[in-house]
């Protein structure tokens, strides 16, 4: 087993996060999301925040902790086998996933 030289958010959340604007994204921390909005497909249209904003993107990454990231999920994700898995999780950690969308250019 590994361990980090340092404290997680030092070591392996600040590099992902500048790897990510460094590309040309943009990272959002302590933006409570309402929910999620999909596409007829299955994939994220957006994001609607709480306090009402809309967030569109070509692509979402979250570390939320599984136990929000459940009463989060749409229900259409709720049948699909990874998100099965998620669920069946009674530990608290964060588990991280990315998804692509349609984007209509907004970021």
């Amino acid at each position: 087993m590994a361990f980090l030289d340092g404290p997680p958010t030092i070591r392996m959340c600040e590099p992902i996060a500048n790897y990510i604007r460094q590309n040309g994204g943009t990272v959002l921390l302590n933006k409570p999301i309402r929910r999620i909005i999909l596409n007829n497909d299955g994939s994220v249209s957006a994001l609607e925040m709480q306090l009402g904003e809309m967030v569109y993107a070509d692509a979402y990454i979250s570390t939320m902790p599984v136990d929000p990231l459940k009463l989060m999920l749409p229900q259409e994700w709720k049948s699909m086998p990874y998100f099965q898995k998620v669920c069946d999780i009674s530990i608290p950690l964060c588990v991280g996933y990315t998804t692509g969308s349609k984007s209509d250019g907004s970021t």
